[in-house]
């Protein structure tokens, strides 16, 4: 509306052959997208200006720049957009800046900062880590074996996993002592790791006994069981069926072999859906946290990843000699969600840096929660057909208990596909807005 009405004040002036002193007072700017102060040459991306009551859109050129006359005031510039690389990864870019316009300013190119994250099309839909609660006998126990992770191709290409590793991050509590924090931030953030706790877990390769081939196809998701792939129902009826689970976490040769961790999986589970476990510390379990798993993907094949945990240079001892930590390099992690147990809210110390996950979801365990992505509705909605698929008031988040969310898009995601719908879902960097808190995991009966 303002571009019109600026455009018809223009028009006026130019029929009657004369400046009108009420003619809005206008001055041409620049706006030039920069990454670390130098410019980003990224055209057709749209900047929205706004004063607070207005606001009007203009689109950059192909060297980043986009040029507009526009009526005195001060503004804020601001912009969101995705760049795909050919690796199944994207770069997420936001930005907002101050601009103002005047007779001052004409002909000033205004520069607009951007942070840049680098993520994946390869996402963590859900984490069910925090188990369950049943009755024994009249008085109520918890459950925790019985973890999952679902991972989830957001994109229309198909994904490889051959060389997706799964990790959590140390310590298991972000509320919980941390030798790595220090003057409010954790020391690993400056030298760009993460470190990873006692081992990790990768896709076996064919000659490992693996699978020929892991190709996730676009908008489908693997089901991982951390712990014991069973049906936990038969003797915990609060609990989840995994007996049915994609892969599993099971590799007893590794040392990782804690009986009441590692039950021997379902017969419906192939031996080549086992997970192998590159392991560098003296543990006989994968230590995951029920309040606050931590939980991380990233990309390294089964060579390198047995190569980096042989080589002392990446490992971390600052908590001992027997349980030192892998330095996952930030360049390779893909996705992450940080979770804040709602037991401990103040002490929570957010362990992935902002360019990996820069906010948390409130999480309470032992409820049969799970945390769950937030539908992109826009990108949903935009992929054809999917209008008439999208099943809505979604009513299973947690908005009614105390520290509890839900979806904000309204939309049943589990529903939806159900009925063939292609879900897009929200992926910013920031667990905060990109999860909820579900009522029941996926696969609680």
């Amino acid at each position: 509306m303002k571009k019109l009405i600026i455009a018809l004040a223009a028009a006026a002036c130019l029929f009657a052959g004369c400046e009108s002193d009420d003619a809005p007072k206008t001055s041409k700017v620049g706006i030039q997208l920069t990454v670390d102060g130098k410019a980003l040459a990224q055209g057709g991306v749209t900047i929205t200006l706004s004063d607070g009551t207005n606001s009007f859109e203009t689109t950059t050129d192909e060297t980043g720049l986009a040029e507009l006359i526009s009526t005195f005031g001060n503004y804020t510039a601001s912009t969101s957009f995705k760049v795909y690389g050919d690796d199944n990864t994207y770069t997420i870019y936001n930005g907002t800046s101050s601009v103002q316009i005047s007779a001052e300013t004409s002909g000033t190119t205004f520069k607009l900062p951007l942070s840049a994250a680098k993520t994946s099309s390869l996402i963590i839909k859900e984490v069910y880590g925090g188990g369950c609660t049943y009755d024994n006998n009249g008085a109520a126990k918890t459950y925790q074996t019985d973890k999952f992770i679902v991972l989830y191709n957001n994109s229309d290409k198909d994904i490889d996993l051959a060389d997706v590793c799964v990790g959590a991050v140390y310590p298991s509590n972000n509320w919980a002592s941390n030798k790595y924090y220090s003057e409010n931030t954790m020391t690993y953030f400056a030298e760009k790791w993460i470190p990873e706790g006692w081992a990790f877990w990768g896709f076996k390769t064919e000659g490992e006994g693996g699978r020929a081939s892991y190709t996730l196809a676009p908008y489908s998701q693997v089901v991982i069981s951390l712990y014991g792939a069973i049906d936990h129902t038969v003797s915990i009826n609060t609990s989840v069926d995994l007996s049915n689970a994609d892969y599993v976490m099971y590799d007893p040769e590794s040392g990782l072999n804690l009986k009441s961790y590692y039950p021997a999986p379902s017969e419906t589970i192939p031996s080549t859906n086992y997970m192998k476990a590159y392991k560098f510390a003296n543990s006989t379990a994968w230590a995951t946290s029920y309040g606050t798993p931590g939980l991380f993907i990233f990309k390294m094949n089964a060579a390198d990843a047995t190569a980096f945990i042989a080589d002392n240079n990446n490992l971390d001892f600052t908590n001992g000699a027997k349980l030192p930590t892998a330095k996952i390099p930030e360049s390779i992690v893909l996705d992450a969600t940080e979770q804040a147990y709602t037991g401990s809210l103040s002490n929570t110390k957010s362990r992935f840096p902002a360019s990996i996950d820069a906010g948390y979801v409130k999480h309470t365990p032992y409820k049969s929660h799970s945390l769950y992505r937030n539908v992109d509705l826009e990108a949903t909605l935009a992929i054809e057909g999917n209008k008439d698929l999208l099943v809505y008031n979604y009513a299973g988040g947690t908005a009614s208990e105390e520290y509890g969310s839900t979806d904000p898009s309204g939309v049943d995601a589990e529903a939806s596909i159900k009925k063939g719908a292609k879900i897009v879902f929200k992926d910013t960097n920031n667990s905060a807005n990109d999860f909820h808190q579900r009522d029941k995991s996926t696969l609680t009966k």
